[in-house]
């Protein structure tokens, strides 16, 4: 996605803002994007948690990355349970990403 459309996007109504959800998700991989995504994630957590919750069971351990680091601590506990089984599923892998996965499921705490 372009800097511009995503620019673009903070102003948008919120239909327009939910349709481009997928994409900006996926675009978070791109760090010079990712502070303009994170703060429209941020205004739409509950539209945004299902595309949150499909990366995380993705094949992209980069994606996964930034999500856990960046995203899923500053959801509100609502969507935090959502995505729940998957930040665990991750956590309970042998992979690079099992201690992202469960310093982010430390943010679940109450």
């Amino acid at each position: 996605m372009e800097r511009e459309k995503i620019v673009a996007l903070t102003q948008a109504p919120t239909a327009e803002v939910v349709a481009h959800l997928p994409q900006l998700v996926s675009a978070l991989k791109d760090e010079s994007l990712q502070q303009s995504i994170l703060a429209i994630i941020k205004q739409y957590p509950t539209e945004s948690t299902p595309h949150i919750e499909e990366a995380l069971l993705s094949e992209d351990d980069e994606l996964k990355r930034v999500l856990l680091e960046q995203v899923v601590a500053t959801l509100p506990f609502y969507s935090k349970m959502v995505i729940a089984s998957a930040v665990e599923q991750i956590a309970m892998t042998s992979g690079n990403l099992q201690q992202v996965a469960k310093e982010a499921l430390q943010s679940f705490e109450p």
